[in-house]
């Protein structure tokens, strides 16, 4: 796949994805109580997914977190698909967090995730995905070539 990796953005890429694979580490070798707090807030948030038992869950949602970190610091795929990716991701841990009435405290506990860090990451999602391909700028007339006046 051929697309465009900006330079300017690989700090944001370097940032955000060494935080997303240090939350997916934390997810994979989560305790009892860190890991049961995932599956309350999707089974809140929604109805197909009250059944499921917590260690599938919270293994797919550290694997997709480490999947999309490895992604974003390594300069392999394009901005804008990695910003996708990551918007998609961390949006939807925003709309969980939204259909979920204890989320809104002001001061998150160990088990909740933090608002603040996804707000910033879902910034930095956009971003990358807004980082469209450059347009090319026209080529410049040389001085006294032959588009020049006499």
């Amino acid at each position: 796949m051929r697309g465009r990796r900006r330079i300017a953005n690989q700090p944001i890429r370097l940032v955000a994805g060494a935080s997303m694979l240090n939350g997916g580490m934390e997810k994979l070798n989560a305790d009892e109580m860190r890991a049961s707090a995932v599956p309350e807030m999707a089974e809140e948030a929604g109805p197909g997914l009250e059944g499921m038992p917590t260690e599938p869950l919270v293994k797919v949602m550290s694997v997709a977190e480490v999947g999309i970190g490895a992604a974003l610091v390594l300069p392999l795929l394009p901005d804008r698909l990695v910003g996708l990716f990551l918007t998609a991701f961390v949006g939807g841990k925003f709309l969980l967090r939204g259909q979920n009435d204890g989320m809104d405290q002001p001061q998150p506990t160990t088990t909740q995730p933090k608002p603040a860090k996804d707000a910033w990451l879902l910034g930095i999602g956009l971003t990358l995905l807004a980082t469209g391909p450059g347009r090319r700028r026209p080529a410049r007339a040389k001085p006294g070539g032959p588009d020049a006046l006499p």
